[in-house]
């Protein structure tokens, strides 16, 4: 059979006898992970409260954020706007003189 060991074979013979098909379809096939899961910590009264400081801020910067890259854009249209206005007008006046 080319089994390196018996001990392995005995093993699922037991499991056999003990839980049938059933028994050996449970079986986990390779190894088993090595780092452990990671365990969730409770926080404490004066964690919490810096946590919802911290979010607090978050949103505030966020909504910050928002509102600037808005109003760059507010900005930008009115420049393109005045340099077209500009533009037109230029061109309008070069086609009076000639």
């Amino acid at each position: 059979m080319g089994m390196a060991c018996i001990s392995v074979v005995l093993n699922w013979h037991r499991i056999y006898m003990k839980s049938g098909w059933v028994g050996l379809e449970s079986i986990r096939k390779g190894r088993r992970p090595n780092m452990p899961k990671a365990k969730t910590k409770r926080l404490s009264k004066n964690e919490k409260e810096e946590l919802n400081v911290l979010r607090a801020r978050n949103d505030y910067l966020e909504a910050e954020n928002e509102y600037l890259k808005k109003l760059d854009a507010l900005v930008q249209e009115r420049e393109n706007a005045q340099a077209k206005a500009t533009k037109r007008v230029r061109s309008n006046r070069s086609v009076k003189k000639v």
